[in-house]
């Protein structure tokens, strides 16, 4: 056999194995794959120790399988970092792992890199915009608020424990301060307020509603003539 058709035998044999070595290394790939579900970490400080399950991890994509796992960020100057999931309430796809700065040495980490300082404002908006779509989810209501009228005003505050507190403000008019009459038509203009509230889908036995002036507040043993 010439040279020349031993080396295109060879170069055959040659491409034939690194193309088959590249087909099992895919099939593999999308094996190892199967049943899990993709996420996104975003990391920083970008050099820090990064691990899944206590395992060395990589940030970027990461394919975990389903249920529970536990990410975690080390770096010397700056908070641990503790992250945990459940592959069955992911909100979203993207997950911070974000280690906070204690000292002077972090803090000057973070001014030196701008970058990463982008990726901690982006967890901040998602984190905000995960709180009223989540909010939005239980509460529907919230969209049409603050909502006004000449009887009364509804609106709600967004607590720090992620719960919603309503509060409904009457506007009484033409009644003395502390007579029944007053204490009569406080109690119309809540009913009024709580059946609009319910006709948007709140279920006022369970939320928590502050109604001012609260009718259940209001006395009725002042002189009848006084005015507030």
């Amino acid at each position: 056999m010439k040279p020349e058709q031993t080396r295109k035998k060879l170069l055959i044999v040659i491409a034939s194995t690194i193309f088959g070595a590249a087909i099992v290394f895919m099939l593999v790939l999308v094996l190892s794959r199967i049943g899990k579900v993709e996420v996104t970490v975003n990391l920083s400080p970008a050099d820090a120790n990064f691990t899944i399950n206590g395992k060395p991890a990589k940030a970027g994509t990461v394919y975990l399988s389903k249920g529970k796992h536990t990410l975690k960020a080390t770096r010397e100057h700056f908070e641990d970092a503790v992250v945990k999931i459940d592959t069955a309430t992911l909100s979203s796809r993207i997950i911070y792992v974000l280690a906070a700065a204690k000292n002077e040495a972090s803090e000057q980490y973070l001014l030196d890199h701008p970058d990463e300082v982008a990726i901690r404002e982006n967890a901040g908006s998602a984190e905000s915009n995960e709180r009223l779509d989540n909010m939005l989810k239980r509460y529907p209501v919230t969209a049409a608020l603050p909502h006004q009228t000449l009887d009364y005003k509804i609106d709600y505050v967004l607590e720090e424990n992620q719960e919603v507190t309503f509060k409904v403000k009457l506007y009484p008019v033409a009644t003395a301060y502390g007579t029944p009459q007053r204490k009569a038509q406080l109690e119309e203009l809540k009913a009024s307020a709580f059946k609009w509230l319910k006709d948007h889908k709140l279920n006022t036995s369970k939320a928590t509603i502050v109604v001012t002036p609260d009718p259940k507040e209001q006395p009725t043993d002042v002189d009848p003539n006084a005015t507030e």
